[in-house]
């Protein structure tokens, strides 16, 4: 089976202030057992390559990851933090991606994919 995974999803309002989301949920729905679950997404550790601070789900249909939000905000940023297990595994991470917000559509393209390394520098430029 085919996956589709993030490490990690930040929400900003329109000062730079941090939005804390919870119950957060996904179409279709992780499996009760798996660790890997959507509120991964928001746990506050999307910088990893720990695959227990990621969401993965079965690219088998499309998928829909649904943020309730808790307060009334101007969303002034959303950073994506893609999968990033290993750079074997990175091809996991989300690739197109639609952000709506009350049937609006705010953002629809293309997600880099990430390292699969949380050394920027030697992944950036390894030895030869």
């Amino acid at each position: 089976p085919h996956f589709i995974g993030l490490a990690g999803i930040e929400l900003f309002d329109e000062s730079g202030n941090f939005i804390h989301v919870s119950d957060a949920t996904s179409t279709p729905a992780h499996p009760h057992y798996d660790q890997r679950s959507v509120d991964k997404l928001f746990d506050g550790v999307p910088h990893t390559c720990d695959e227990l601070h990621h969401w993965l789900a079965p690219m088998s249909v499309p998928t829909v990851i649904s943020i309730p939000l808790p307060r009334t905000a101007s969303i002034g940023c959303i950073r994506f933090w893609n999968y990033n297990k290993s750079r074997t595994y990175s091809s996991r991470g989300a690739r197109l991606v639609s952000v709506y917000l009350e049937g609006t559509c705010l953002f629809e393209g293309e997600l880099r994919r990430s390292l699969g390394s949380l050394e920027l520098e030697k992944a950036a430029h390894p030895a030869t």
